[in-house]
């Protein structure tokens, strides 16, 4: 999700810097790149189709950026969290770090 947010964001933010474009058509082009985009990548996140347009508007910013990234990564924490209270369901389970640490814990 983070990267995916990264990626589209950056491409709103630089299609605002096309001169002489109409707000209407970079709305409607940051999606046109940015799901594509993220489909080559592997990195699909709807959510992030959304922010694209929202950053193409011309209203944001880079300085924007951070405080949005932010908001994005607090609320990933938030959602691993509550996920993590149950004992049915556990995340990540597949990270090689994460898998690592097991293997070294139960030793």
């Amino acid at each position: 999700a983070i990267f995916a947010q990264i990626f589209a964001v950056t491409i709103a933010i630089l299609l605002s810097y096309i001169p002489n474009a109409e707000p209407w058509f970079r709305s409607a082009l940051a999606p046109a790149i940015v799901i594509p985009g993220m489909a080559l990548l592997g990195i699909i996140h709807p959510p992030a189709g959304a922010a694209a347009i929202v950053f193409s508007s011309g209203k944001f910013r880079w300085e924007h950026f951070g405080i949005f990234l932010s908001g994005v990564v607090i609320s990933i924490i938030t959602a691993v969290g509550i996920n993590n209270m149950s004992d049915k369901r556990q995340y990540p389970t597949s990270w090689y770090l994460l898998n690592k640490a097991k293997i070294n814990l139960s030793k």
